[in-house]
């Protein structure tokens, strides 16, 4: 059966739902099924970046973790996900940035630009851990500081820094690093 080859080569429904459909291909899926799991990930992407869209997301936070957590938690590589907030905290743009399977590069210069650009008020960062292990890295400590020290100057607010590992995500801010 289709769904139990699946659940012994990837491990979990969450991480069948994270993997696109040319891997699905590429592991011996037939396409008709891979296309299927693509559609429903699709409408679950949908339902669940709904419930973000349009209000304010520091009052929904759970609605932003269970967002990220299918966007990125189960990715294979590491993905930067940036959620950029005008001055209500609504959500007015987002940027993705792929990398490998144990970092993703980005400029800080780019982000702040593009928090410019977009007037974003503030933003939420975060990012995955295909390892599996949420821990905060020297990097990811790092990085959170210095964006953070260049967004201040310009009135832009560096709400929060999620780790993601499969369902467990960590909050940089609630470690008291911002």
């Amino acid at each position: 059966m289709v769904s139990d080859q699946l659940l012994a080569r990837l491990g979990s429904l969450p991480r069948i739902l994270a993997t696109d459909e040319k891997c699905l291909k590429a592991i011996g899926i037939s396409p008709q099924a891979a296309r299927h799991l693509a559609l429903n990930r699709a409408v679950l992407r949908h339902v669940l970046r709904a419930r973000i869209v349009d209000r304010p997301l520091l009052a929904s936070l759970s609605a932003v973790r269970d967002y990220l957590t299918i966007e990125i938690g189960h990715a294979p590589i590491e993905t930067l996900h940036i959620l950029f907030l005008d001055g209500r905290n609504r959500l007015i743009d987002e940027l993705v940035q792929c990398g490998e399977v144990d970092q993703v590069h980005f400029s800080i210069r780019a982000i702040v630009q593009h928090a410019l650009i977009v007037g974003a008020a503030g933003l939420i960062l975060a990012h995955n851990h295909p390892s599996g292990d949420n821990a905060a890295s020297k990097a990811d400590r790092e990085v959170t500081r210095t964006l953070a020290r260049a967004l201040f100057p310009l009135g832009i607010k560096l709400f929060d820094h999620l780790i993601i590992a499969g369902c467990e995500i960590r909050s940089l801010r609630s470690e008291g690093m911002l």
